[in-house]
């Protein structure tokens, strides 16, 4: 494999020529021509004569494309070729009459030597791949084929041939490092253990113990070094461009063999500038993709044992350019990765079911909140479930549902009924889009269902409250015109009853008419408060009796599942105060202990007289008119927000009697009070 050949003394050619004239002088056969000697022009070479045989030899020896070294028993060089000079950098006469092992043989590897001698001791041929050392003392990847001279059956020498194999084993070694990294970008290590395999190859094909990685990010601007491994300097934070040999790489986009000598010129130019301990020798490679370079590999030389040529910079740059697409490609998943991370995260924690089903109506992938929905405790339990049977309630909305979808004309919105584990039937409202992925043989639906179960309740009681307040409306029209009426009826019967002696016969019909009256006064009070529209009418009334007439109207009103009892305290005193506003008090009241009661229960009104001290009064106290008589005051504390004050819908009047009682406010918004609240006020 040598790229040179190196002549003798005298030349073959010329040597060759005046063979071939004198074998055709004497119509002899040529076969080859003696290796020294001048040959005379009369004389006659028999081709067996020992002189043609060595000249054979020593030509075959000289031009073979191997070194070659000829031993004697001591393994003392006696003969070598242009090759062996070639290859180790020994002249003839340095080396004739030298031990081998003393020349080329490097100092951990005579134990091989040795072994060698062995086998051929035996009569046997060696072939061997091992390192031999050179004249400077570098080493040397080396073919040797060994074979002993033996002459009539006795050693009398040793025939030693050398082939270069450096290239081969350096191709072999750039070949496997490229595999290695090719088998690493798909592998599914992240990226700094992938820049630690990385360092492992190039060390294997150079010397490689201070290494870098450098990464430049266009957004920010900035230089990164996620991979850093060196006996002087700390691993550099992240930072903005400087004016660093790193940075020149980038800028330059070419490799970078920086010896002292190219450093200060470097420097002089202004071009670059020292940053952290000094090396002897820096070689820096870009890492590019599509001609654009976004970082940068770097290996250093401290030690002037180990300096960095064109050989290790050829290298460094055949296998930036497959660590640059390999890192490109990691960079790649690990932002896939990052992207399906924080996809799935909006997935697993939406509030909404989310599921992949087939076009059969089978779930193939779903979220922790549809099974919640449905239910059940793991994913495994709703994916083995048989929607048409154990989901759907009615099994024609699934085959309708998958038979527009297969059609392409797949609603945007629409509601079925799903079951519940326990039974329970829910509302659910269905929206998606049937997708085709190329990782997926066949057409799957994507969906999205959101349980509208208490949105349904919720609208169907809004409707009702609708219907109540239209009736309410139309009860307090008519009352309000039947309250005029009465008026009228009431005036005249009390006229009447001043008119009329108690000892008239027609008296008590009379007075039966009155009290009537009063009766039919009371219930139009009672529809006017229901409707929101009586008149403030203040005037010393006993809750005692307003309670006892609230009586049998409530009954009906709370059903048969809620016991109704009224505890009157029998000292309670009178206050001032408008007997209708009471009314209407108790029935939010009321209605709202029933709306917080489903399962039925015991609904208890009771009166008592209550003192309120000066500590307890000014907990309660948010707002106080000017006017001295009457002062209102909102229920809650006052460190309450202003939110929560406007929220709430209950206020408190002190009447100058000292008695207190509870005045709805923003009646509108107490039919939708929550179970919670409405408990909390019942207390009250």
């Amino acid at each position: 494999m040598g790229d040179k050949i190196t002549r003798p003394t005298v030349s073959a050619d010329n040597i060759r020529v005046r063979f071939l004239r004198e074998a055709l002088h004497h119509n002899a056969a040529a076969l080859s021509a003696p290796s020294s000697g001048v040959v005379s022009e009369n004389s006659h070479l028999d081709p067996e004569s020992p002189e043609l045989q060595r000249a054979y030899l020593e030509q075959l020896v000289e031009c073979a494309p191997e070194a070659i070294s000829i031993l004697d028993t001591e393994m003392r060089i006696t003969r070598l070729n242009g090759d062996f000079s070639r290859i180790f950098g020994f002249c003839p006469e340095e080396a004739l009459g030298r031990a081998l092992e003393e020349v080329i043989v490097p100092p951990d590897r005579s134990s091989e030597t040795r072994w060698i001698q062995e086998e051929l001791a035996k009569g046997k041929k060696v072939v061997i791949e091992t390192k031999r050392q050179r004249k400077d003392g570098s080493l040397v990847d080396v073919l040797i084929s060994s074979a002993a001279v033996v002459v009539a059956g006795k050693q009398v020498g040793v025939c030693v041939l050398y082939r270069d194999i450096s290239e081969q084993k350096r191709a072999g070694a750039l070949s496997s490092a490229l595999l290695r990294i090719a088998e690493k970008a798909s592998s599914p290590d992240d990226l700094q253990q992938f820049y630690g395999a990385m360092h492992n190859i190039v060390a294997e094909l150079m010397y490689a113990r201070n290494f870098y990685v450098a990464l430049y990010d266009a957004e920010t601007q900035s230089l990164s070094f996620p991979y850093f491994v060196d006996d002087e300097d700390p691993r550099p934070s992240r930072k903005k461009l400087g004016k660093g040999l790193t940075e020149h790489v980038l800028r330059t986009g070419e490799p970078l063999l920086c010896t002292p000598e190219v450093f200060a010129k470097l420097v002089e130019r202004g071009d670059v500038e020292l940053i952290g301990a000094p090396s002897l020798d820096w070689l820096g490679v870009p890492l590019k993709v599509g001609g654009n370079a976004f970082g940068a590999l770097v290996v250093q030389s401290y030690s002037g044992n180990v300096r960095f040529g064109e050989k290790e910079k050829d290298i460094l740059t055949f296998v930036s350019q497959q660590v640059a697409s390999a890192v490109e490609h990691k960079r790649n998943e690990e932002a896939l990765r990052r992207s399906e991370a924080r996809y799935r995260s909006v997935v697993q924690s939406a509030v909404y079911g989310i599921y992949r089903s087939s076009l059969e109506g089978k779930f193939l992938d779903v979220n922790p909140a549809l099974i919640a929905m449905l239910g059940y405790g793991s994913a495994a339990e709703v994916l083995g479930l048989d929607p048409k049977r154990e989901v759907f309630v009615e099994a024609g909305e699934l085959s309708r549902l998958m038979r527009e979808f297969r059609d392409g004309t797949g609603p945007g919105n629409i509601e079925v009924r799903w079951k519940r584990q326990d039974g329970k039937v829910i509302t659910v409202r269905l929206s998606g889009r049937v997708v085709r992925r190329p990782e997926e043989s066949t057409e799957v639906l994507e969906m999205i269902a959101e349980d509208v179960t208490e949105q349904r309740v919720l609208e169907n009681q809004f409707r009702q409250a609708q219907k109540m307040e239209a009736v309410g409306r139309l009860a307090g029209g008519v009352a309000h015109d039947f309250n005029n009426l009465l008026m009228v009826i009431g005036g005249y019967t009390e006229q009447l009853l001043e008119h009329t002696g108690k000892s008239n016969l027609m008296y008590p019909k009379i007075e039966a008419i009155h009290h009537a009256t009063e009766r039919a006064t009371s219930l139009t009070r009672q529809l006017l408060a229901f409707s929101r529209k009586q008149l403030l009418e203040l005037k010393v009334v006993d809750l005692n009796v307003i309670m006892a007439d609230m009586e049998r109207l409530l009954r009906p009103l709370i059903g048969e599942s809620i016991e109704l009892q009224t505890v009157p305290a029998a000292d309670l005193g009178r206050t001032r105060a408008d007997a209708g506003q009471i009314e209407q008090v108790i029935m939010n009241l009321v209605v709202n202990s029933k709306d917080a009661m489903t399962e039925g229960g015991k609904l208890t009104i009771q009166t008592a007289n209550a003192n309120l001290g000066r500590g307890r009064r000014s907990v309660f106290i948010c707002r106080e008119w000017k006017n001295p008589r009457n002062r209102w005051e909102r229920c809650g504390s006052a460190s309450r927000s202003m939110e929560d004050r406007k929220r709430c819908c209950w206020w408190k009047t002190k009447s100058r009697y000292g008695n207190w009682y509870a005045r709805p406010w923003r009646l509108r918004a107490t039919k939708f009070w929550k179970p919670r609240m409405a408990k909390r006020l019942c207390r009250l």
